[in-house]
């Protein structure tokens, strides 16, 4: 993990006010954290404007978690104090904050595998018969002794048909 500068460079003389984006990619609960870090030590980088006067910012997944207060002018120091919970401003972050279980699916997932299950083997007799007729109809020579299923070493043909 870590952070990578990218100047695109035309040869032409660079405009007077550029607009600057900051990316930041996933990487769970703790990569987030290490980002933490990471913006941290890119904000003392900075000569003359701070990380969160950037003028865009691209998050996925925890890095769209640290995009946010970015953008809302919340500066990575003050992210630092939000985890070790010592913030004035903001809670100190809890894991219930991230990982809150869906009560609801995980009871009523089990309620409807039943009629999952019909629906399953419904399905799957139908295919079944479905494959069977085709065969049926493919090996006039087998007729109903031909019925789709694998053939055994005893009828010296390899395969319907």
């Amino acid at each position: 993990m870590g952070l990578t500068l990218i100047r695109k460079s035309t040869g032409k003389p660079r405009k007077a006010n550029p607009k600057v984006a900051l990316v930041l990619a996933g990487g769970a609960v703790s990569g987030g954290a290490f980002k933490v870090g990471g913006l941290k030590a890119l904000n003392d980088y900075l000569v003359g404007r701070g990380i969160e006067d950037l003028d865009m910012y691209v998050g996925l997944s925890a890095g769209a978690v640290l995009a946010v207060p970015l953008a809302s002018g919340i500066g990575p120091d003050e992210m630092v104090r939000v985890l070790e919970g010592t913030s004035e401003q903001f809670d100190q972050l809890r894991p219930i904050d991230f990982y809150y279980p869906n009560w609801s699916e995980f009871v009523g997932r089990p309620a409807r595998l039943p009629t999952t299950w019909r629906a399953i083997s419904r399905v799957s007799r139908s295919t079944s018969r479905a494959a069977s007729r085709s065969c049926r109809r493919s090996c006039p020579k087998w007729g109903p002794a031909c019925s789709g299923s694998r053939p055994t070493r005893s009828s010296k043909r390899s395969r319907c048909g």
